[in-house]
């Protein structure tokens, strides 16, 4: 096995981490934006645009922690960060899109 082999299998593999990484996000943030849709319920605009503005939330906060290495770049802290984003962005967009009369 050559330096440029092995060099390239490596790279292979952080974007395969990488690639993974970004299917997880996604999917923390489809549950966490259901279930924050749930939370505010009455408010907003519908589950489909929770679900989408929970994954979107999701893979935002994830790789926010990943890009700058916060607690080390840690996957399962990101997992954290993920559900935070999600969390932030539905509640955000509720709190301010949501009804008016009360």
């Amino acid at each position: 096995m050559t330096a440029s082999s092995a060099l390239a299998i490596v790279q292979f593999s952080e974007w395969n981490l990488r690639l993974h990484s970004l299917w997880i996000w996604a999917l923390v943030g489809l549950a966490t934006g259901w279930l924050v849709g749930i939370a505010f319920r009455g408010s907003g605009s519908g589950w489909v645009t929770d679900i989408l503005l929970g994954v979107a939330g999701a893979i935002g906060g994830g790789w926010l922690f990943i890009r700058y290495n916060i607690l080390d770049g840690d996957f399962l802290y990101s997992l954290v960060a993920a559900a935070t984003g999600s969390f932030i962005l539905v509640g955000l967009v509720h709190i301010v899109t949501g009804e008016r009369n009360r």
